[in-house]
This record gives structure tokens, sequence and C-alpha cells, in this order.
């Protein structure tokens, strides 16, 4: 190798080796989801990547099995939640979601998919408002939400932020983190400037993602189910598509506690096997069914079995399955057949 070729390599691998590492957050075809933690009185916001590609997730997370995920948040193994919890120090001010955007390609057509927690109701018996406003959005929503969190809002100023962040520079991992401070001036603060505004005002930060078109906040110790959402159509006045992470017999959804024991936080996804279901059998078993306060969709206090195995003190138990609307109308069907034929075998048996 002559000279001025061997000064080329080396110029170019010394300007690789200073330009700062990635782990990238994806939002692309294989976009990730990331868990959100934030505090609008103390201004300041905590991210991490999950590392689970949504749409993958989208398969695996709705198994008629079951199917469950538990992820402890360790404040002594991750310094940038280390920093987020002593910055925000009352867990009632603090809200979470899980956001994630997946790009779409149809021929020349691109599309995108946004998944989101959603905001749960406050009262018992009362539909979510939060859950009759996400239902009604207009097509251009979807966009709005990819905006705010794709490739040019958070995901991309995830890997723009280099202080207190593993997502990029010398200390960048794979499923990287990161602390953002308003008063910094932080890019990935979780805020107004990355569409998370209180809901119908876009002066204030708060829950809500996309100025306030989809509300995905939610506080610690609560649970939110889980959606997908795309456009219905090309059409703008049209409602979009959404769809629940569900199997034939539930609902799956996300929850955040804080453990006792160490006060690391827990983020767990649950999704009920269709058959068999399990029970509480023993007090280890209880105290993990009142680990998190599952109220969701209508505010209100969801006691759920638990995967069979999955944690001490559950025991798998047979239910009677109840038959779907359809079934009934099949089963009554096949016994006014049966009673057909009993009245025409009484009447031959008569005539004989």
């Amino acid at each position: 190798m002559n000279r001025p070729i061997h000064n080329f390599v080396f110029a170019l691998t010394s300007l690789a080796l200073a330009m700062p590492a990635a782990a990238e957050v994806k939002t692309d075809a294989d976009g990730e989801l990331v868990f959100i933690l934030f505090d609008h009185t103390s201004n300041v916001s905590y991210a991490k990547d999950l590392g689970l590609v949504a749409r993958n997730f989208w398969v695996s997370a709705q198994q008629d099995a079951g199917y469950s995920l538990f992820i402890e948040i360790d404040k002594s193994a991750d310094p940038y939640f280390s920093k987020f919890l002593a910055s925000s120090t009352d867990v009632s001010k603090q809200r979470w979601g899980i956001v994630g955007v997946s790009k779409v390609l149809t021929g020349d057509e691109v599309s995108f998919e946004a998944y989101t927690t959603l905001t749960s109701g406050t009262a018992n018996g009362v539909i979510n408002p939060n859950w009759s406003k996400f239902t009604t959005l207009s097509n251009p929503s979807v966009s709005d939400a990819a905006s705010a969190f794709g490739a040019s809002g958070l995901g991309k100023k995830l890997q723009l932020q280099s202080v207190d962040s593993s997502h990029i520079g010398p200390s960048a991992i794979a499923n990287g983190s990161s602390f953002s401070s308003k008063e910094r001036g932080d890019l990935a603060y979780i805020g107004i400037d990355n569409g998370f505004t209180a809901d119908g005002n876009a002066l204030a930060d708060g829950g809500c993602w996309s100025l306030g078109n989809i509300c995905v906040g939610n506080a610690v110790g609560k649970s939110s189910w889980f959606y997908k959402s795309a456009a219905s159509s090309l059409e703008p006045f049209e409602t979009i598509a959404y769809d629940e992470f569900d199997n034939l017999g539930g609902d799956g959804y996300w929850g955040l506690a804080v453990k006792p024991s160490n006060g690391n936080y827990i983020l767990s996804y649950t999704l009920v096997a269709h058959t068999p279901q399990a029970k509480v059998s023993t007090d280890a078993g209880q105290t993990r069914l009142n680990f998190t306060d599952y109220s969701a969709n209508y505010g209100s206090t969801r006691l759920v079995a638990g995967l069979d195995g999955e944690f001490a003190g559950w025991q798998a138990a047979s239910v009677t399955a109840v038959p779907e609307p359809q079934s009934w109308l099949l089963m009554g069907l096949g016994l006014a057949g049966v009673a057909a034929w009993a009245r025409r075998r009484r009447a031959a048996l008569a005539a004989s």
C-alpha cells in the first residue's frame, strides 16, 4: 500500500473512532417500543429503549396461550434512572407510558403504525373519555403521532442528546436509556417540544402525546391497555383504524409499580392465557396479584389471574368455557333438530 492511500485509510479510521457510537432507537419498519417516565413538576424525564420490535411484539404478545414480560429497572445499574429518581422524589407526580412507531411501505406509499398506552379513566362505571377521544381521531392523527415520536421527533432526539445518555456516545449500549432535564434544555426532554402536552393545551407540558391527540401517561401503580393505530384510508376526515392487544380470553396491559424491597421499578406486560385460567393459591400469589393496581379502561381495580408458572404461588385451574353467541345459536339449532327427530320417531312408533 502506498503512503497516500495509507494516510487516507488512517484518516477514515480516525474519523470513525472520533464519531460517537450510537445504539439506535429504531423508528423504521423495525420500530421499537420505548418506555418513558416523566415528572412535569420537577421537569425531568427518563426514557429506555425496550429492544422490542413493535410489529413482532404485536404477534408474540397476543397469543391465546398468554404472554408475560417483566422488566426490572434497576437504579443501582442504570445511572440515568438513578438521576431521574434523585430529581423526581414524589412518585405521585410521575407519569409513564409506552410508545413506538413503525413505518409501513406499500409500493410507493408510506404510512405509519403507532403503538401506545392510553391514559386510564378515573371513575367507576364511566367510559374513559380518553378512550372515546382516541377511537374518534381522524386519520392525520397517526401521522401527527409518528412525527411526534418518529425520525424527526423524540426517537431522533434521543439519538442527539449526548449528555446523560447511553443511546449515543462512549457509553452507548444496546437498548440504552437517558435522563433529560427541561432546565438544561435537553433535546430528549419529554415535554412540549416533543409533543407531550396537557390535554388541549399546546402551551403546557402534560401526559398527552402529539398535541393532545393520544393521551398516553398514567400514574405509577396504574396500568394501561395497549393499542396499535393506523390510518384507515387515505381520506383525512375518516376515523383511524385501531386494535387492542388481546386474545380470545382477555386484553393485554402494561403496568408499572415500585418494588417495595429495593425501590426499583417493575415494568410488566400481561396477557392472561385464554385457557386454562389461573387462580391464587398462596400468600405469595396474592402478593403478586396485588403488586400493581391494575386500574385501566374504567379506572377500577382490575383483579386478574396470572399465567401458570409465572410466579411462585400460582396454580392452574380448569374453567368451564362460556359459549360465544354464535355457539348458543348453533346449540339451539341442534337441540331443535333433536326435538324434531324425537317427534318423528314417536309418530313412527305410534303408527306401527
